[in-house]
């Protein structure tokens, strides 16, 4: 298994909080983040972090 640095990596939107190790990417969400895109009755909602 191929093994990455958490500094080489990059948040589009960091979240208030988070641990990246070596093994695991720990993510706390804020309540109603998501990230849903198009749904049959029109919901979107493009908020949640991304790393």
């Amino acid at each position: 298994m191929e093994h990455f640095l958490s500094k080489e990596l990059i948040w589009t939107r960091k979240p208030q909080q988070a641990v990246v190790t070596q093994e695991t990417v720990e993510i706390v969400t804020e309540p109603h983040t998501d990230l849903w895109q198009r749904t049959y009755y029109g919901f979107q909602n493009d908020n949640a972090p991304v790393l």
